[in-house]
């Protein structure tokens, strides 16, 4: 597992279960030899019985962290051509330097997180 995605892990699994969120997925795919992608995902359902996804996808490689709140309701509606920042109710990435904390990293994408479903 990747190095900040160790970091993310408890601090996102701790958000999301007090959200009313259950871990889905988690885990690395390698659909490129030179892109590993690590990934979390969590979902929901409201009590009107709308699900709603956090996805969170780490590229150590191209050194981003993707963080998506959405729900696949949405999509009936979304055009083909709009990317996933069209449907999300929260969208954002957050670039890193080689360099940079990866605790201090960690804490700054849960706090984003926890605003959008805390």
């Amino acid at each position: 597992m990747h190095q900040l995605l160790g970091r993310l892990k408890p601090r996102l699994d701790e958000i999301a279960s007090s959200a009313g969120f259950v871990p889905t997925d988690a885990g690395q795919a390698s659909g490129d030899d030179h892109v590993d992608v690590g990934r979390l995902e969590y979902r929901a359902t409201s009590t009107g019985q709308r699900k709603y996804l956090l996805d969170i996808c780490v590229i150590e490689s191209r050194r981003t962290v993707t963080a998506s709140y959405w729900s696949p309701d949405d999509l009936v509606t979304a055009k083909l051509s709009e990317g996933v920042e069209a449907v999300a109710v929260h969208y954002r990435t957050w670039d890193y330097d080689p360099l940079a904390d990866p605790d201090a990293l960690a804490d700054q994408v849960a706090a984003e997180v926890v605003g959008w479903v805390g």
